[in-house]
């Protein structure tokens, strides 16, 4: 097992996230709002599995209901984030991935 194993490990949850997509300073980004923010809002920083992952965005979906208010989760990784069938197969090339960051991760 590699120190990045653990990372491709866990579960996809189900559901149907409730959110829209815009663009916030050139980045896509999902946005889940709530009727009660009143002008609040909270940036949503994504994992390695990026912003397009079901996981993250029913967490977005949750946050903006329970906490009234409006969250954005832009693609930080600008589409690149780690694809989702690296957690059923456990087999994902770490070192290529890092490497297109260099040290921005």
């Amino acid at each position: 097992m590699t120190e990045h194993d653990c990372c491709t490990r866990g579960s996809v949850h189900t559901g149907t996230p409730v959110g829209e997509i815009i663009k916030i300073a050139g980045l896509d980004t999902y946005v889940s709002r709530n009727t009660n923010a009143n002008g609040r809002a909270i940036f949503f920083l994504h994992d390695a599995f990026g912003w397009t992952f079901i996981n993250n965005r029913l967490l977005a979906d949750t946050f903006a209901a329970q906490a009234n208010v409006d969250v954005h989760l832009p693609d930080l990784l600008e589409g690149d984030g780690i694809p989702e069938s690296a957690i059923s197969s456990g087999n994902f090339d770490w070192g290529t991935w890092m490497s297109r960051y260099d040290n921005e991760i």
